[in-house]
């Protein structure tokens, strides 16, 4: 009915906080949706339907291998969740009809932080973390 509650979750990125080079397509769409589902969930506020972005940081998936990436730095890899970690924290926030989430320590304090410093240095900073890969590592087929 009507006044069930119902949820949209939204899968945006922690990229969506600042310019990332070498993956600035990506980063500017992350941004597009994180600014987006934070609009919708105040504009759905008093409704039955709530709207919540999840921002994750590095996930271990096939993407990156997929993507011809993989080798990032400490950083980049210190602060990598597990799928399953992702979900469950993603699917928490969204019952609680949460606007937006950041899953992992280091991800919450990068995104918080970047306000802090010029978005010259935030986005020199991004690049080196999450940019160009320092290796790169085999592409995996979907039907190994």
């Amino acid at each position: 009915s009507a006044t069930d509650p119902a949820y949209l979750l939204n899968i945006a990125s922690i990229g969506a906080y600042q310019s990332v080079p070498e993956m600035a397509v990506y980063a500017a769409t992350k941004a597009f949706v994180r600014n987006f589902t934070e609009a919708l969930h105040d504009e759905l506020r008093g409704t039955a339907l709530s709207a919540t972005c999840i921002c994750p940081g590095g996930t271990h998936t096939e993407f990156h291998a997929q993507a011809g990436a993989g080798n990032y730095g400490w950083l980049a890899n210190a602060s990598m969740k597990t799928a399953a970690q992702v979900a469950a924290e993603s699917v928490r926030a969204m019952v609680k009809r949460k606007r937006t989430v950041i899953p992992g320590l280091i991800n919450k304090l990068s995104c918080w932080g970047v306000r802090f410093v010029p978005r010259r240095i935030a986005s020199w900073v991004a690049g080196r973390v999450l940019g160009k890969p320092r290796g790169t590592l085999p592409a995996r087929s979907s039907a190994a």
